[in-house]
């Protein structure tokens, strides 16, 4: 037993020098600044070499146990002159009345220029363009805080972060020069036009056109986009087009392309409100492009290269939208705890309970979106595609679950004057449209990876008769159903216990995947279900991960309130085992018994009717 104590104190001993250690810092020469040394952070962090994806690795049976040591993308300094910086934004932000910016279409002059003044438009712009260069880490803090009022958080990444990342990515040197620039002062407000209707975008629908003129001089650009914006002041369009040059008007996929747009150019039309039932009209508007002479230098990257960028597109916002949902969850929170004080209502356990669920899905947001951006500042080139996802998925849907909860709590017109949560509900339905697809996605990325690595397990499993050696041992359980992880070992010693529940997960998880490859094949793509079911296994793993890592770090360190981190992480976390378990034993039961098969059958029987054609609880046949 004493020998068990000294390994376990020498373990935190270990575990609190890697949280404590001093990062060495590059020196900078002020002589190669492009501008003056107080607009520039410090240096971040070298990154190291690129992973094994994280999670992805989870449809393997692998766990990167390194992962535990929750991230720390910032060095000491920057992390100080970084807090220094946003200081003033933190405390402007507090000053802005979020119902005047919620009842008006556009934000105020005052309001517009202050934000350029604060820097805020240069945050994902290198130093080489006047930009401020933050990290994944430090621009999701920014959105967070600036969704104080959720509608700022939201415009910034609407505005500010898949234009600027493509021209980083794929503009050339005088694109960069031209516009990034330019997006950094607040001169130029970028918005992305990719849909032609309200509804996703769908490349095969895809009608705007970009004709090169005979002397290929110019694009000639003709058709219309719809696109969101929060602040009605965008004068930039990235506009996804099929390219057609020498006279080819085919309309192939491979012919999208992306092309930088003026609003002042002629032959481009007013925006137009079009009215959504989740924005109303103030957010979506239509704009029309008639022959609109683009220069042939405003082709970002090469024709056909639209497709990749699209798809980037879409996962580029994923985990920064997670600071927008954190943001409104704990203005929410921090509304309803004044609400329950005031009114006598905090001795009722289920008062308490509510109020200590929605601390438990705010701990959890923050710490899975932080794990994600932190992954990224740390590796280079690391593949977050599951990451990403899994964080947007979870936070959105977390966020929804504990406002409607607390909606039960609250009085009718609480926050109403300060906090206008009616619009706030809208903006966060929109934004939830198409998670279902966003957990699909995520189970078919890891079923993929999967599939390059389990197929001799999948052939010989599915092929009994053929190698009977390997049944025989799966059936005396010579082949263990999944492995000790040791994560205890990665984790502060309060954490012995949890890591066991962590532990059991992944092994369910494991089993499961296993199972569903062996049941169906390459046939697994088409049950969607028991891919959404893994996924959420899969998606609750991570939180857990980022939670058990966050906790234990807080609690090496000596952060304030740390034993609390802890109690939240393992109510949490339990919470998240149960959860597990359910999935799991839905998965093992099959179509008949977990109800896949009657949804198939009902849901067929309405398509064939056409309406809903249960009779009435009154009606008779006689």
């Amino acid at each position: 037993m004493l020998t068990r104590r000294v390994a376990l104190l020498q373990q935190y001993s270990c575990l609190k020098s890697v949280y404590s250690r001093k990062a060495t810092e590059a020196k900078v020469n002020p002589s190669d600044l492009a501008f003056p040394a107080k607009t520039r952070l410090p240096i971040p962090k070298p990154k190291s070499p690129k992973r094994d994806p994280f999670v992805k690795e989870f449809f393997i049976g692998k766990f990167d146990n390194e992962i535990l040591a929750y991230p720390e993308p910032q060095t000491d300094e920057r992390h100080r002159e970084f807090s220094e910086w946003l200081k003033p934004i933190q405390e402007y932000i507090k000053t802005v009345d979020a119902k005047t910016v919620y009842e008006s279409p556009s934000f105020s002059a005052e309001m517009r220029e202050r934000l350029k003044e604060l820097g805020v438009y240069g945050g994902r712009i290198s130093y080489d363009y006047d930009g401020i260069d933050l990290l994944d880490s430090e621009y999701l803090k920014l959105v967070e805080t600036l969704s104080v009022v959720p509608k700022v958080g939201m415009n910034l990444i609407t505005t500010n972060n898949f234009p600027v990342e493509l021209l980083k990515k794929s503009g050339t040197v005088e694109q960069k020069y031209q516009y990034l620039r330019q997006i950094a002062s607040g001169h130029y407000v970028p918005v992305t036009c990719a849909n032609e209707s309200e509804y996703r975008v769908d490349p095969e629908k895809l009608f705007t056109t970009a004709v090169l003129s005979d002397d290929e001089t110019y694009w000639s650009l003709s058709g219309q986009k719809t696109f969101i914006q929060q602040d009605n002041n965008a004068n930039l369009f990235i506009v996804y087009a099929r390219g057609q040059v020498g006279g080819d008007r085919r309309k192939l996929e491979n012919t999208i392309s992306a092309f930088i747009v003026d609003k002042n150019s002629p032959g481009v039309g007013e925006c137009i409100p079009v009215k959504s039932p989740w924005l109303g009209s103030d957010n979506m508007f239509a704009v029309k492009f008639d022959n609109v002479k683009v220069p042939y230098g405003n082709l970002i990257g090469q024709i056909g290269d639209g497709v990749d960028t699209l798809e980037e597109y879409f996962l580029s916002d994923l985990v920064f939208s997670a600071g927008v949902y954190i943001g409104i969850l704990k203005n929410y929170l921090n509304a309803l705890i004044k609400n329950v004080i005031n009114n006598g209502m905090y001795d009722r356990e289920s008062v308490q309970s509510v109020i200590s669920r929605t601390a438990g899905s705010l701990y959890a947001m923050e710490s899975v979106a932080y794990l994600t951006t932190g992954l990224s500042d740390l590796y280079e080139g690391q593949d977050l595609r599951a990451e990403k996802i899994i964080a947007k998925e979870f936070c959105s849907r977390e966020c929804i679950e504990r406002l409607q909860e607390g909606f039960r709590l609250l009085d009718t017109h609480i926050c109403m004057g300060t906090y206008p949560l009616e619009h706030v509900m809208r903006n966060h339905m929109f934004g939830m449209q198409g998670d279902a697809d966003l957990k699909t996605y995520a189970g078919l990325l890891g079923i993929k990876y999967a599939g390059s690595f389990l197929g001799d397990y999948v052939k010989k499993s599915r092929n009994p008769l053929e190698y009977p050696q390997f049944v025989i041992k799966k059936l005396f359980g010579i082949v263990p159903d999944f492995k000790r992880l040791y994560l205890e070992e990665n984790l502060h010693p309060s954490y012995q216990t949890h890591a066991h529940y962590l532990e059991e997960a992944f092994g369910r998880m494991d089993r499961c995947t296993r199972l569903l490859l062996v049941r169906y094949g390459a046939q697994l793509m088409t049950h969607e279900m028991d891919v959404q079911r893994l996924s959420e296994m899969t998606s609750l793993i991570y939180v857990v991960t980022a939670l058990f890592g966050r906790a234990s770090r807080a609690y090496c360190i000596g952060l304030r309130n740390a034993d609390y981190d802890m109690k939240v992480a393992s109510a949490f976390a339990y919470k998240a085992w149960h959860r597990i378990e359910f999935l799991g034993k839905e998965i093992e039961h099959g179509d008949y018994l977990n109800g896949n098969m009657y949804h198939k059958e009902v849901s067929q029987r309405l398509y064939e009717m056409k309406n809903y054609c249960l009779e009435h609880p009154l009606e008779r046949n006689w």
